[in-house]
C-alpha cells in the first residue's frame, strides 16, 4: 500500500468515526424538547397536502412551496406508523438523514484534500439552524444548493450530472425563491460569454429545471383549477416579511453590526487590509493571516459567550459569520480551487437572497454561511499560517459548533424529565409542567376528532402541532399564525370563510393558552359563533 493511499485510508476512518459520532448524538438529541410553533409548522404543510388540500388555493401562507418535500415524507411516515403519533419525531429523524447526506457528499466530493476535508465535513453536520432538527426552508434550501454545487461538473459537460444538478438548484429555489437570480446570471453569461459558460451546459441545466418546475405545476394544478389558484394569489402576502428589499437588507446588516459590537472594526479592518496586501510577499500574507484567524476566533467567542446575542433562539449562527469573514480573505490572498470557490460564492448568495427577504435578521441569513465555513476550514488547513494558530483556529471553531450542538435546544426549558406518550409529539422529553400542558390541548383536539357533526375544523393557536393531532380537515387560511395584529388574523379568517363556503360549518377552537394574541372566550370577533363547549384548554365553537 501506498503512502498516499495509506493515509487517505486513514482519513476515510477518521470522517467514518466522526460521522457515527455524530450520528449517535444526533438520534439522542431528537428527543429532546416539544420544539416550537416553526418547527411544527414546517410539517403541517406536508401534512395539508396529505389530507387532500390543493397549494395556493386551501392553503395562503406564502412559504408553503416547500410542501411538496414535506408531503411524501408525511404520507411514508403514516403509511408505516399509521397514524400521526410521533411524527414530529420522525421528521427530526429525516432532518439526521438529510444532515448525513450533505456530509458525507461533501466528503465524498472534496475528500482528495485529506485532512481538510474532514474538519469541513464536521462543520456541515455539527451545524443545524436554530439548533432545530427540522426540514425547513431554512435547512432544505441551502442543503439542495449544495448538492447542485457539488454534482456540477467542472470539467467536462456531463449531460446527467448537468440535468440533476439542474434539478437540484430547482428544488433549492422553491425553498427560497430569490435564488431563482443565480440562472438568470447564467443566462446572461451563455448569451454574451458562450465561452465562460456554454449553451451545452445552459441548456442541460435548464432541462433540470424545466423538469422540477413542471412536475411541481402538474402537482399545483392537479388539486386546483388556474382560476381558483390565481385568484388567491392576492392572500399570499406576510405582513411580518413584506417589508422592501433594500430596507430589509439595510435593517439586517444593522442588526448584525450591533450584534458584533467593537468586534465589527477589526474584522472589518481585516477584510480591508486582505485587499491591500494581495501583491505583498508570502510571508506578510501568511502573518496577516494568522492574525485574522485570531481575530475571527475572538469574534466567534464573544458572540457565543461574551455576548450571545439572541442565543436561546438560534443566534448561535452568528458565529458562522466571522468564519465567512476569514474565508473571503483566503479567497483573495490565495488560490483557491475551482471547485471550493464555486461552493463559496453560492453560499454567500444564498445567504444574501434570505437578507434581501427575511425580517427575521442576522440568525436566518447567517444559517447559509455553513457551506462557506466548511470551505474556509478547508482552505486554512492547507494554508501556509504558522501551525499553532491555524491548529487552535480551527479547532475551536469546531468546539463551539459541538458545544452548541450538544447543550443547546431552541427555546427549551433545561428540564427535560418527562415523556411524551401520545399525539404527534410522542417520544419527546420536556418539563412535567410542559408535557401536562400538552396532554390536556391532546385531549381537546381529540375530543374535536370524536365529534361527527362537521367534518373541518379550524384552531386559533400559536400551538401548530395541534394541527397535527387534528384528523378533521383544515377550515384554516393557515396552520401558522403570522400576522403581527389581532385584525389582521381575524380579517384574513373572515376571508378564507368567503372564498372556502364549502368548508362551513365548521369547528372553531379557541386554544385559552396558546393562542398568540392573547384572544379572550368574550373577544368581540368570538360573539358571531355559537359556543358549544368548555374544555380543558381552550373553548369550543360553531361557525356556521
Amino acid at each position: 500500500m501506498s503512502n498516499t493511499t495509506h493515509k487517505r485510508t486513514r482519513t476515510d476512518l477518521c470522517f467514518l468515526l466522526i460521522a457515527a459520532a455524530v450520528l449517535v448524538l444526533h438520534i439522542v438529541k431528537a428527543t429532546v424538547g416539544m420544539g416550537e410553533s416553526d418547527e411544527h409548522f414546517y410539517i403541517t404543510l406536508g401534512y395539508r397536502l396529505y389530507q387532500g388540500d390543493a397549494m395556493f388555493f386551501d392553503d395562503w401562507h406564502i412559504a408553503q412551496m416547500i410542501g411538496i418535500f414535506i408531503y411524501p415524507l408525511v404520507a411514508l411516515f403514516h403509511a408505516v406508523t399509521g397514524s400521526m403519533d410521533g411524527i414530529v419525531l420522525g421528521f427530526r429523524y429525516f432532518y439526521i438523514a438529510f444532515n448525513l447526506l450533505l456530509g458525507c457528499a461533501f466528503y465524498y466530493r472534496f475528500r482528495h484534500r485529506g485532512v481538510g476535508a474532514v474538519f469541513g465535513t464536521c462543520a456541515i453536520f455539527l451545524f443545524a439552524p436554530y439548533n432545530t432538527f427540522a426540514l425547513s426552508y431554512n435547512s432544505m434550501g441551502p442543503g439542495f444548493l449544495l448538492l447542485a454545487a457539488l454534482l456540477y461538473p467542472l470539467e467536462s459537460e456531463s449531460e446527467p450530472r448537468l440535468f440533476f444538478s439542474g434539478l437540484l438548484y430547482a428544488w433549492a429555489v422553491l425553498n427560497t425563491p430569490y435564488l431563482a437570480m443565480i440562472f438568470v446570471i447564467l443566462t446572461i453569461l451563455t448569451i454574451a460569454r458562450p465561452k465562460f459558460f456554454s449553451r451545452k451546459r445552459w441548456l442541460w441545466m435548464f432541462l433540470g429545471i424545466l423538469t422540477a418546475a413542471l412536475i411541481f405545476i402538474a402537482f399545483v394544478l392537479s388539486r386546483a383549477s388556474l382560476g381558483q389558484i390565481l385568484s388567491c394569489l392576492k392572500y399570499l402576502i406576510d405582513p411580518s416579511h413584506s417589508a422592501g428589499m433594500i430596507r430589509q437588507f439595510a435593517v439586517s446588516m444593522g442588526k448584525l453590526a450591533l450584534a458584533f459590537n467593537v468586534f465589527w472594526i477589526p474584522m472589518a479592518g481585516a477584510l480591508i487590509a486582505a485587499v491591500k496586501i494581495r501583491k505583498k510577499p508570502a510571508e506578510t500574507q501568511a502573518g496577516f493571516l494568522g492574525s485574522a484567524s485570531f481575530i475571527a476566533l475572538l469574534a466567534c467567542v464573544y458572540i457565543a459567550f461574551v455576548h450571545p446575542y439572541q442565543a436561546e433562539m438560534g443566534g448561535y449562527m452568528l458565529i458562522l459569520v466571522p468564519i465567512t469573514l476569514l474565508g473571503v480573505e483566503l479567497l483573495f490572498l490565495r488560490d483557491m480551487d475551482t471547485e471550493l470557490k464555486l461552493c463559496f460564492i453560492l453560499s454567500l448568495i444564498d445567504s444574501l437572497a434570505i437578507a434581501l427577504s427575511s425580517n427575521v435578521g442576522p440568525r436566518a441569513f447567517s444559517g447559509p454561511l455553513i457551506t462557506a465555513c466548511a470551505i474556509t476550514l478547508i482552505c486554512l488547513w492547507e494554508s501556509d499560517v504558522n501551525v499553532p494558530v491555524k491548529d487552535l483556529g480551527i479547532f475551536a471553531m469546531l468546539a463551539l459548533l459541538l458545544w452548541f450542538n450538544a447543550s443547546f435546544v431552541y427555546l427549551g426549558e433545561g428540564d427535560y424529565s418527562r415523556r411524551i406518550e401520545n399525539g404527534p409529539l410522542a417520544g419527546l422529553y420536556d418539563s412535567a409542567e410542559a408535557v401536562t400542558n400538552y396532554s390536556r390541548s391532546l385531549d381537546d383536539i381529540e375530543h374535536i376528532n370524536a365529534l361527527t357533526e362537521y367534518p373541518y375544523a379550524n384552531l386559533i393557536t400559536a400551538d401548530s402541532w395541534e394541527y397535527l393531532a387534528l384528523t378533521k380537515r383544515m377550515a384554516s387560511n393557515s396552520t401558522y399564525a403570522y400576522f403581527w395584529e389581532q385584525d389582521q388574523y381575524t380579517d384574513a379568517m373572515d376571508q378564507y370563510r368567503i372564498v372556502h363556503p364549502e368548508r362551513y360549518p365548521a369547528y372553531y377552537y379557541l386554544d385559552r393558552i396558546g393562542n398568540r394574541y392573547g384572544m379572550k372566550e368574550n373577544d368581540p370577533w368570538l360573539t358571531q359563533f355559537e359556543r358549544i363547549e368548555t374544555m380543558q384548554n381552550g373553548s369550543l365553537y360553531i361557525a356556521r
